[in-house]
């Protein structure tokens, strides 16, 4: 595991490993030397995961610390209250694999260690101390894009072909049944209020620069475009929001609530628009349904036709769909 995580020389590794020394840095052979890895700073996500290996009492193995970093809302979380740690949803900026790529290497650099062989739990190492008191800088190698980002960045790519052109034109048609039909189903909208979003934003700034803290471990964005999507009135609907555990929810709740509530009051032209979205989709709904009444008054004539032959006449016909709908023809 040393040789396949190292980032330095593997020459150097293999030498180290038989008792041997090579002097030099760069071997000028092996991958390493040839094609040098890209060093990035992840001093605050060393703190994040040191954290909550501490928190959980260093019982827990890889997967379990991502699952809580991540704000996931698994079973095995929740029985066991985890998701009422201060580290749960700290990390939902990163993708699960990420963080297993970070404490890998930190457990490479003796930050944090692994212990058992069946079923390994992670340990704080010798160096975890001096990262929790800023004393040490910790330097990762740069991370490739996950699969997850990529899916992303395509679908982000697709919501900015969908953007309105105009603040005051009205969204495509179809876009808007799907709102209407997800607000008439759940009473929530399926659509980010960048007004809110930017709010939110603003906010989570304030209070991280208030608590000296980087802004995403007070909120994700992933949160605040939950926030700003399904709208959360309350505390019940506050956590069910991705990364929104019970220690966030006791410590930032009522302010980004009273946000969300000042910007819902204050939003008169936000719900004129959402009425002239609704009269939009009433009317067309309406000529569905007539085109539907047409369609079947055709396929009513034609089997009666069939049925009756002959002696059915138009009339007749008509005055039978006519007690069947009335006014409809």
């Amino acid at each position: 595991m040393d040789y396949c995580q190292s980032t330095v020389c593997r020459r150097k590794v293999l030498l180290q490993y038989f008792g041997e020394e090579l002097k030099e840095d760069n071997c000028g052979g092996c991958d390493v030397c040839l094609n040098p890895i890209k060093r990035t700073d992840a001093t605050e996500e060393a703190k994040l995961l040191i954290k909550c290996v501490k928190e959980l009492g260093q019982r827990y193995g890889i997967t379990h610390v991502t699952e809580i970093l991540t704000g996931s809302n698994s079973k095995k979380i929740t029985e066991k209250g985890h998701h009422r740690l201060s580290s749960y949803g700290t990390g939902t900026y990163l993708p699960k694999d990420k963080w297993a790529d970070i404490a890998r290497e930190l457990v490479y650099q003796e930050i944090l260690k692994l212990e058992g062989s069946k079923y390994p739990l992670l340990k704080l190492g010798e160096g975890s101390e001096q990262v929790i008191a800023g004393n040490r800088t910790v330097e990762i190698k740069q991370l490739a894009p996950s699969k997850d980002s990529l899916l992303k960045s395509d679908k982000q790519t697709t919501r900015e072909k969908l953007k309105i052109a105009s603040k005051n034109e009205l969204p495509p048609l179809k876009e808007i049944e799907a709102e209407y039909t997800t607000r008439k189903q759940t009473g929530k909208s399926n659509r980010i209020d960048a007004e809110l979003f930017s709010r939110l934003k603003d906010l989570r700034k304030k209070v991280a620069s208030k608590e000296k803290v980087p802004p995403y471990i007070v909120f994700a964005d992933t949160s605040l475009k939950q926030m700003a999507t399904q709208m959360p009135l309350n505390e019940k609907e506050l956590l069910e929001i991705t990364g929104v555990g019970e220690y966030k929810l006791q410590k930032y709740g009522d302010i980004f609530l009273k946000e969300i509530k000042e910007h819902l009051q204050g939003a008169p032209e936000q719900n004129r628009k959402q009425d002239e979205q609704k009269v939009v989709i009433e009317r067309d709904q309406k000529e569905k349904v007539i085109q539907c009444i047409i369609g079947l008054r055709e396929e009513f004539i034609r089997l009666t036709k069939e049925q009756l032959g002959t002696e059915a006449s138009d009339e007749y016909i008509e005055k039978i769909w006519s007690e069947i709908l009335p006014n409809k023809k």
